[in-house]
C-alpha cells in the first residue's frame, strides 16, 4: 500500500478538485434560478399585466453524466489536462528515479539482466498509474450522482438543460456507450504516454523536481507538434482535411470539441487511432532512449 501513496494522493487531488468545481457549478445554477424567480415574482406582484409578458424562470438541470461532462469541460477543472502529466509522473517514476540517480541500479543489474530490469520498471510505472484515471472518473461520477439527485439519463440533460450549453457534440453523446468507452480509453492511453515521457526524462534530469519539469515541458511540446504540426499544418493545410486538428490534441481528450456542423461519429474512432499510434510511438522513443545499457550506466555514473 505504501508504494501507491503518491497514486492515491493524485486521485484524491483530482477528485477533490472536481468536487469543488461541480459543487460551485450546481450552486451557481441554483442561485441564478432563485434570483430570476424572485425578480419574476416581484414583477408579478407589482404589475399583473407586465407579469404576463414575462416568461416564468425554468430551473435548468442536468443528469449525472451531463453535469459531470459540463463541469469537466467548462470549469477550472478543465485545466487538469494541461498539467495531466504531473499526476502521472510523480507516482510513476519516483521509485525508478531513486534507483537510477543513487546508483542502486548497478547493484540490481548484478542480480538480473538489464532488459529484465527495464521491463520491470515499465511494468511498475504502469501498475502505479494505470488505475488513476478510472478511479478518478468513478469518484467524479459518484459526486455528480449525489449532486444531481441520482438521475442518470443523458436525455434528461438534453430536455432540461439550457440551449447551447457547452457539452461534447450531440453526435457523440447520442452514442453514449461508444463515447464513454472512448473517453476512458483515451485517457488511459494518455496515462501510458505520460509515464513513458517521464521515464525518458529521468535519464537526463539531475534531480527529481527537474525530471518533473522536463516531463511537463516535453508534454507541452509533444502536444504542440501533434496538434499544430501534424493536425493543422500537415492534415488541414497540406492534405485539406477539414477539422483534423480536433483529433490530434491531447488537450481535447476531456472536452471533445468537434468541427461545427461536421462531427461524424467516426471522430471518436479517429481519436482512438491517434492515441494508439501516439502510445506506440512513445514506447519506441522509450526503447530508443534506454536501448544501450552502457550509455545508460554512464548517465548513472554522472549522478
Amino acid at each position: 500500500m505504501k508504494k501507491y501513496i503518491w497514486s492515491i494522493l493524485s486521485i484524491l487531488i483530482l477528485v477533490g478538485w472536481f468536487g469543488i468545481a461541480e459543487y460551485q457549478d450546481v450552486n451557481n445554477s441554483d442561485t441564478l434560478y432563485k434570483i430570476e424567480l424572485e425578480y419574476y415574482n416581484n414583477q408579478c406582484e407589482k404589475d399583473e399585466k407586465k407579469c404576463k409578458e414575462l416568461q416564468r424562470p425554468v430551473h435548468y438541470k442536468m443528469d449525472t453524466i451531463g453535469q459531470a461532462l459540463y463541469t469537466i469541460k467548462t470549469s477550472n477543472f478543465n485545466y487538469m489536462i494541461l498539467f495531466f502529466i504531473l499526476f502521472i509522473s510523480v507516482p510513476g517514476i519516483y521509485q525508478f528515479y531513486k534507483e537510477f540517480r543513487s546508483g542502486y541500479v548497478k547493484n540490481i543489474l548484478i542480480r538480473e539482466s538489464y532488459s529484465k530490469y527495464m521491463k520491470k520498471v515499465i511494468l511498475d510505472t504502469l501498475k502505479k498509474t494505470i488505475f488513476i484515471i478510472p478511479l478518478t472518473l468513478l469518484g467524479c461520477f459518484i459526486i455528480s450522482y449525489i449532486l444531481c439527485d441520482g438521475i442518470v439519463d443523458i436525455n434528461y440533460t438534453f430536455n432540461h438543460s439550457m440551449q447551447g450549453i457547452s457539452l461534447p457534440s450531440d453526435t457523440y453523446l447520442k452514442s453514449l456507450p461508444l463515447f464513454l468507452t472512448t473517453y476512458v480509453l483515451n485517457l488511459i492511453l494518455l496515462t501510458i504516454i505520460c509515464g513513458n515521457i517521464s521515464l525518458i526524462c529521468v535519464k537526463k534530469a539531475k534531480n527529481f523536481i527537474l525530471a518533473i519539469i522536463m516531463s511537463l515541458l516535453v508534454y507541452f511540446l509533444t502536444n504542440i507538434v501533434l496538434n499544430v504540426g501534424l493536425g493543422t499544418i500537415i492534415f488541414e493545410m497540406l492534405f485539406q482535411i477539414d477539422g483534423a486538428a480536433y483529433y490530434t490534441s491531447f488537450y481535447n481528450l476531456i472536452s471533445y470539441e468537434a468541427p461545427i456542423n461536421n462531427a461524424p461519429i467516426y471522430g471518436l474512432i479517429y481519436m482512438i487511432i491517434f492515441m494508439v499510434i501516439s502510445t506506440i510511438i512513445s514506447y519506441i522513443c522509450l526503447y530508443w532512449c534506454y536501448r544501450n545499457k552502457e550509455k545508460v550506466l554512464i548517465e548513472v555514473e554522472k549522478g
